[in-house]
């Protein structure tokens, strides 16, 4: 059987109600019966997750380093460690207001650099 995400939903919440599901009807299967996931593309989105979440604490710490040690003083650091986290919830408060997608942020990201490099030469 296949089943499909359907646009704009959430592919955790899909995955995780499809193997809640599965369980339930495994329950009710033959004893020589079981079920089988070949494929599942749910993996990949949990592993991006993470791997934004580390880098974000990564790049923070980094963030933290640098500022402490051309300020020379925590109390000056924690103005912009601060600032950090409210830059970024302000940005994805208005990611659905304006249309935005992780995609599109990307592609801007791209286009900012490109031009900040085109314009230092």
């Amino acid at each position: 059987m296949m089943i499909y995400q359907t646009p704009g939903s959430n592919a955790l919440d899909v995955a995780d109600g499809i193997y809640k599901a599965l369980v339930q009807l495994s329950k009710s299967f033959p004893s020589d019966v079981a079920y089988n996931v070949p494929f599942e593309s749910v993996t990949v989105v949990k592993a991006s997750i993470s791997e934004v979440v580390k880098t974000l604490l990564e790049a923070l710490a980094l963030v933290v380093l640098v500022v402490f040690i051309f300020l020379q003083d925590w109390r000056s650091t924690i103005i912009p460690v601060l600032a950090i986290p409210v830059s970024i919830i302000a940005t994805f408060i208005f990611f659905i207001p304006l249309g935005f997608t992780i995609n599109k942020l990307t592609l801007f990201g791209f286009v900012l650099a490109i031009v900040l490099l085109w314009m230092m030469q």
